[in-house]
Formats: C-alpha cells, structure tokens, sequence
C-alpha cells in the first residue's frame, strides 16, 4: 500500500482524535481496579483480625456505644468512603460495618435445618416484622390457602402490636425483642380494646429476649421464614444466629440488605446509585463485580390501598384545582431542590397553591426553610402547611388515622404532586397515583460507575417507575412539572399509566407469586440434587 502524505495538522487530528475515549476507558478500568482492591482488602481475614480486637476492648472499656462509634470509624476510614446524602446506603461499608460488630461479640451462630428437607412449594412459611399500624390485612387475605402461615408481629418500642391480626392468619405470635419503652399514653382507640403491651420478666436480658423470640420462630418448625425489614437493627443478626429456619428470605424494603451468611436469598424492592441488578445478582458499579455471591431477585413492596375503592373514576384535569401538593416526610421536602421548583412555578402563575402535609421528625427547622424559599419567590402567602401526615390504621385495623380523609381531599383536587429528589417516596408516590393526581419522579442512572454524587436522584423504584413521568435532569424535570399543570392531554394520559400501576402495585396475590416463585427458582439447584451450588450461594 503506498504511503499518502498528509498535513501535520491534519496526522495529528487522526492521530489524536480517539485519545479521548481511549483515556476514559482507561481511568474506567483503573478505578475498577482501585476499588476492587479497596474493598477486597478492607475485608481480607488478616484485617479483620488485626481490627477486631481493638473493638473488643473498645466494648470492655467503654461500652457498646463507643464500640458503635468506633466500628463506623473504622469502617469509614477503610472503605475511603466519602460523605453521602442522607438516605443512601454505602452497601460495603454496611456490610463491614455489620461483619466487624458481629466478630467482636463472637456469636453462637446455630446450623439451620438441612436444605434437602425443603420441598418445591413450603408447607410453613412465617413473617417477622412491625405490623402495628401498617394494616396488612388486604395482602394477608390473599395469602396462599394451602400453606400454612404464622406471623411474628415484633413489638414497637412504644409497646405497641398488631394484635387485629389474630383472627387474620393461622398463627400470630407477639415478639419482644426489646425493652419497652413506654413513655405516653396509649394512642386513640386503644384504650377500648383493653390493650397490654409485653413487658419483659423480671432482670430478662436483651440476649433472653432474642433467645425466647428464636425459641418461639423453631417451635413453629417452618419451611421459609421472610424477614421484612431490620436489616439495622443488632437484634436482627442475634436472632438470625439462633434461628434453625432452613431457608431465610430478607425482603428489603431499604437499599440495604441483612449482611447475615445465613439469609438463603434476597427480595430487592429499591435499588440505588451504584449498584445495580443484573441476572439476579447486584452488581457493584464501581468494580462491576457481584456484591454478594447469594441470589437477589427484583421485587417490590405490598401498597396497601388503605380502603380506596379501585373502581371509583378519577377526577380529571379539568375537575382539578391549580393546586400544587406534597405530603410524606418534610426532610425529603426541605432538603430537596424541587422546593425551589415549586416556589418557581408559583411565581410564574398567580393562580397557584401549594399545600403541603408531613412529618417534622423533630425537624422544626424545615418550616423555617420552605418559608424563607417562599419569600424568596414572593409567594409564601400561597404556601401552606396542613400539619402532620399520618395514615397508619388504627388499634382495631380497620380505620386509618385521622390525617387520612384530609391528604386524600387534597390529592383528588390537585393537578400535580412532585415527586423529590435525591431521595424521593414510595408510599406518598403510589398514594398520588391510586388517586389520579400525576407525580414527577427523577431518575436515576443506576450502572453509572461511582458517580452517584453526581446524579439528582439516587434512589430508584421499579415498581413505580413510568418512563412519561420520569425526568433525568432538572431542567426535563420542571419542564414535566409544566406539562403536568398546563397540558389537559399529557396530564391525563400520565395519570392513567399511573392508575394502572398503583392496581399492579397493590396486587396481594402477585406479591405473593414472586415470593414462591423466587423460592422455586432458589430451590432449583437443590431438586437436581446439586447441593454444591446451592451451598456456596449461602455463604
């Protein structure tokens, strides 16, 4: 091939024209590299014994609370972690976190039942969570009839239980995992029901407790238990220890998991910035490699529609009021970007309201800050506060809190209830779309590789998820805002792709269909008789 003569600044564009893509790949696959070997080393054997033993005498010196601190400090210092948002949950670090207080207390970790007793489809299956005031009963009701249920219902630390459940399920057995805190008053409605919270004996330990809560899960002999929730709680790994449940499911209903070796395998609802899902593994972006070697399958929770009838029509943009609504908790609120959004919105159209109805959490100071957002704008007449939000049911589990009836008038009459960012809702979200009001959600980019300080959103809801109202920007997202308050046609079609997945959403016996499907395909290795891999996807 002949040689061709070309002008030097014509070589150098050539030559230099894929330098670009060809760094980045370059510092990707270096960061990959770094990070694998922060991670790998931060939790090799010999570092964990030589850190250990600094935690024990940390516990022995000063206590469990200044062990705490020094695990977390520990942990940070390892992992090079670097401050994260309220809500976001660094997965390695809590998973060192976890593993290091568990080697400084040296549990007694009692072997499960063998696998090979398991059948296709369990017999028993138990539930371990807080039920007070989260009404369950419409799933409950669609609970398999050909297994056997029990549920654990673990007392509040206020001293509160679900106790309407016992005429709902087979078994209901009442835990106390904890010393009572009782510090007020039963809340209405429960002095009529002649309620008495558990008390613990006399000089019971916390360790007696989390013994006679296992004691009571072994006795019921189950197949599969599923653990919701507690996934930050000490008591939930003390109790795991001594559980001999062959197959343990943790349904997440954070970004975090139960980092527990004898947890059989994962439902995950709520995948975050960084990590992310891939042919039932989690995937660590920052390494690309699986997080755990234990099967995650993609889940989502049970909404519970709290008595709304699915079959009454929605009101339509036109019956609707320019009104602007917000309820969940007011951090989300005050601490995300979308405040400024809405004060925006008012400012642009006179006709405008915002209301908004939340939980302060000791949080006072929020008012504050939305108010002086409101003077900023010059709208802060036209926001409101309603007060506090809380839809939980009440002692007899059939009347939801009195807050309810007044969020719902609200989300019938308003044309737009924003969705915020970085850390935005779940409940709040499906409660907007079962009543027709469109809800803007900002995405999140869940495989981009350790930039999750750089995306808006962080935290992501499958379930929940409609690509029409979903933004990736701030600028997509106020512009969807707009859309939403001014475009009739958009607006309803949004609300109705919303309807239909907030049905899905609350859909019992679908819920139901993925637990023992998931439990199926997890038994799989076992049916062929392939006890090895079903072994190491334990570990």
């Amino acid at each position: 091939m002949g040689k061709v003569k070309i002008g030097s600044i014509t070589y150098i564009t050539l030559k230099y024209s894929g330098l670009k893509p060809t760094l980045s790949l370059t510092m990707k696959k270096l960061t990959t590299i770094f990070w694998r070997t922060v991670y790998g080393i931060s939790e090799h054997p010999l570092v964990l014994c030589l850190v250990t033993p600094f935690i024990r005498l940390a516990a022995r010196w000063g206590g469990e609370a200044l062990a705490r601190r020094l695990t977390k400090a520990i942990t940070h210092f390892l992992l090079l972690t670097p401050p994260q948002h309220i809500g976001y949950v660094h997965l390695h670090l809590s998973r060192l976190y976890w593993l290091l207080r568990r080697q400084a207390k040296q549990p007694q970790v009692i072997p499960s039942q063998p696998l090979d007793t398991l059948q296709e489809r369990p017999r028993k299956v138990g539930i371990l969570g807080y039920f007070v005031g989260h009404g369950p009963k419409s799933l409950l009701d669609q609970f398999p009839d050909d297994v056997e249920l029990y549920v654990f219902d673990v007392q509040t630390d206020l001293g509160y239980r679900a106790e309407w459940l016992q005429t709902r399920v087979n078994h209901y057995i009442p835990l106390l995992l904890r010393q009572a805190t009782i510090k007020r008053p039963l809340l209405a409605g429960w002095e009529e029901t002649n309620y008495v919270p558990l008390l613990p004996e006399e000089h019971a330990s916390p360790r007696d407790l989390v013994a006679a809560a296992a004691e009571s899960i072994n006795q019921a002999a189950l197949d599969l238990l599923m653990i919701i929730g507690h996934e930050r709680e000490p008591h939930t790994y003390e109790l795991v220890d001594l559980i001999e449940t062959p197959c343990m499911v943790h349904i997440c209903n954070s970004s975090d998991l139960l980092h527990h070796e004898k947890v059989s395998f994962y439902m995950y609802t709520q995948p975050q910035a960084g990590y992310y899902l891939k042919e039932k593994q989690l995937v660590c972006a920052a390494t690309q490699a699986p997080f755990t070697a234990k099967a995650v399958y993609p889940a989502a929770l049970y909404y519970d529609p709290r008595g709304i009838d699915l079959n009454d029509p929605l009101p339509t943009w036109t019956d609707r009021d320019p009104l602007i609504v917000f309820h969940g908790p007011l951090y989300k609120l005050g601490t995300s970007p979308v405040i400024d959004m809405i004060a925006q919105l008012l400012s642009d159209d006179s006709t405008l309201e915002f209301v908004f109805m939340g939980r302060l959490e000791n949080r006072s100071y929020l008012l504050s800050t939305i108010e002086k957002v409101g003077k900023h704008y010059g709208v802060a007449a036209r926001i409101h506060y309603a007060g506090n939000f809380l839809a939980t049911w009440d002692a007899s589990g059939s009347v939801v809190g009195p807050d309810w009836d007044k969020i719902i008038s609200y989300l019938r009459r308003a044309r737009l209830e924003p969705n915020p960012f970085p850390l935005g809702g779940g409940q709040a979200r499906f409660q907007a779309y079962l009543n027709g009001v469109p809800s803007i959600h900002m995405g999140v980019q869940l495989e981009l590789s350790h930039k999750w300080l750089k995306q808006d959103g962080l935290v992501e809801v499958p379930a929940l998820l409609i690509p029409n109202g979903t933004a990736y920007s701030q600028k997509e997202y106020l512009d969807l805002c707009r859309r939403c308050l001014y475009d009739q046609i958009f607006a309803d079609q949004l609300a109705s792709e919303q309807f239909a997945v907030a049905r899905a959403a609350s859909d019992g016996s679908a819920y139901w269909q993925r637990l023992f499907d998931s439990y199926r395909d997890w038994m799989m290795p076992l049916r062929s008789k392939d006890h090895t891999q079903l072994h190491a996807g334990r570990k």
